[in-house]
């Protein structure tokens, strides 16, 4: 069996790639990646995540490497992992647009109102 430490590092590059591939993200270093890609995760992981990136930071020194819980790690990488793969960053991306362009089409129809009422009121029309 791995060394508790090469464990864990071995989870956290897993969840890395899993991040770069379901959330398209660049880089190399795996701390790197989970800072930025821990947005897209639920509140409770991204938690679990920030102890996660401590105990990444606590793992290159010797001493301090012990009290690294590879048990919690490995339950953070599951869970993550089941929530990266319902990411569908293509649907997000359109019902963002969707929304951006209801928003234009609501806002250009108050307008034709709001002028269509002011030329009634002004007598124009």
């Amino acid at each position: 069996m791995a060394p508790p430490e090469d464990e864990f590092q071995a989870l956290v590059e897993a969840l890395a790639q899993q991040m770069r591939m379901s959330l398209n993200l660049s880089g190399s270093d795996p701390a790197d990646v989970l800072r930025r890609g821990r947005y897209r995760l639920s509140r409770k992981l991204r938690r679990e995540l920030d102890a996660m990136l401590d105990a990444l930071a606590r793992s290159s020194n010797p001493k301090l490497a012990r009290q690294v819980d590879v048990a919690r790690t490995r339950k953070t990488v599951e869970a993550a992992t089941a929530q990266l793969k319902r990411v569908n960053l293509a649907k997000e991306r359109n019902l963002r647009r969707y929304g951006i362009a209801t928003s234009i089409a609501v806002n250009l129809a108050i307008l034709v109102a709001g002028l269509a009422v002011l030329m009634v009121w002004l007598g124009v029309m």
